[in-house]
């Protein structure tokens, strides 16, 4: 059975790419461009649009037909990371649309190939998707909104025999970790290593946590025959939920 990442060219996802490639799983990897060396990636089978794009949805509908999932891990995001009195309508629009409202969108394209591989959709979100953060209005609406609908869609996608799951990671060592840093540190007139050193005092393990670590912990969730957890949150000790 394949799995379908998206997000995978950095982060988180590429993290998930790896792992599933060196335990010899057959990938669809998904971003909105390819790595430079993604077509001699063995094992791996890329391809590149924009999730918002409805002829690009279309087109990994069509991919998809006769395929069967055994997991989807949905690890695409970008950062949100403003203060309230400064957000801007556009900008808001667009952090919703690609951390929430695609994601919905994506489960719904793939659920014929999941529901024949009795499958798992893994849904990245964020401990900004259970505890609010200062200055992160917009990333937070997103992520809380996605874990609300992964709640609210379990009954209907199980009665098609496919599960979901919120994942929820604290503070990770990406790139859309640091962009956010670099604008939160902005907004408080401090540096970014600052308010990295400042972040990781919070988290009771002391540390940003690692992409490999989340990964692994992904994959894990997609393999995991139970049908709980629902929502998981790993975050080094911070939110305990």
């Amino acid at each position: 059975m394949t799995v379908l990442v998206t997000g995978a060219a950095g982060g988180i996802g590429s993290a998930v790419v790896d792992v599933l490639r060196a335990a010899g799983t057959p990938v669809l990897a998904h971003d909105l461009r390819m790595p430079p060396d993604a077509r001699s990636d063995v094992g791996v089978d890329w391809v590149a649009g924009d999730l918002l794009d409805l002829r690009h949805r279309d087109d990994l509908a069509r991919r998809l037909r006769g395929v069967g999932l055994s997991a989807l891990i949905v690890a695409h995001g970008t950062p949100g990371n403003a203060p309230l009195a400064r957000l801007e309508r556009r900008y808001v629009q667009h952090v919703l649309s690609v951390n929430f409202l695609s994601v919905p969108q994506l489960v719904d394209l793939a659920l014929p190939a999941l529901a024949r591989g009795r499958g798992v959709a893994v849904v990245i979100a964020s401990e900004a998707g259970v505890q609010g953060e200062p200055n992160s209005v917009a990333y937070c609406a997103g992520k809380f909104a996605l874990v609300g609908w992964c709640r609210a869609a379990a009954g209907r996608l199980e009665r098609q025999g496919v599960r979901i799951r919120a994942f929820c990671p604290g503070p990770t060592d990406t790139a859309l970790f640091r962009a956010a840093a670099a604008d939160l540190a902005r907004i408080e007139g401090i540096d970014a290593e600052a308010y990295t050193r400042r972040r990781a005092s919070r988290i009771p393990v002391g540390r940003i946590a690692d992409p490999g670590d989340m990964a692994q912990t992904a994959v894990w969730l997609a393999m995991l025959r139970t049908r709980a957890p629902l929502v998981a949150t790993v975050t080094g000790g911070e939110v305990m939920r």
